[in-house]
């Protein structure tokens, strides 16, 4: 008889009915290593985003402070009128890249809401997906020894503890880019 009732471990998640995962081999499932590389690219995206948006402002603001040291009247106001057009113009880019920020940051959300095993890209990767082999642990009740077993990735779609599964992977995924930024 199996024990099934073992709780995540450093190495993996825990998903019923097939027993201990291991997230090293997880990572090499071609989906999550396309997902990975998805979202690592649009955090990166979100990033660069930040920056130009900043370097913007920095130039906004320092042009103020520029009109605020001329003192000759006559290229105070030739400069005024040049600087508030182009603020117009700067803040408009601004507004552009925010919006830009706030999609990358809606898809980056619905990654981390939905999971990464319950997206249109995972589904799309099914296929390739189906026949990976999958490393499972599995403990004997009556001798409390472990063994490794084999399943097929598309085994996991559907089991008891997918949601669970999901849930530990997105959340892996997700501490793993963050920190590696």
């Amino acid at each position: 008889m199996l024990f099934d009732d073992m709780e995540d471990t450093d190495k993996g998640p825990f998903c019923k009915p097939f027993g201990q995962l291991f997230y090293e081999n997880l990572e090499k499932m071609p989906s999550f290593q396309i997902v990975e590389a998805y979202l690592s690219f649009l955090l990166d995206a979100q990033d660069k985003i930040q920056k130009a948006i900043a370097i913007l402002e920095g130039a906004l603001k320092k042009g103020t402070e520029r009109l605020k040291e001329i003192e000759n009247p006559d290229l105070l106001q030739f400069y005024f009128g040049k600087i508030t057009t182009a603020r117009g113009e700067i803040e408009k880019e601004i507004e552009r890249l925010s919006h830009n920020r706030r999609d990358i940051e809606s898809l980056i959300s619905e990654y981390s809401e939905k999971g990464i095993f319950n997206v249109p890209l995972k589904e799309f990767m099914t296929t390739f997906d189906a026949e990976y082999p999958i490393r499972v642990e599995k403990k004997h009740i009556d001798s409390d020894e472990c063994y490794i077993t084999e399943i097929k990735a598309s085994d996991l779609t559907g089991s008891a503890d997918f949601e669970h599964l999901n849930r530990v992977m997105t959340g892996y995924i997700l501490r793993k880019l963050l920190k590696s930024k």
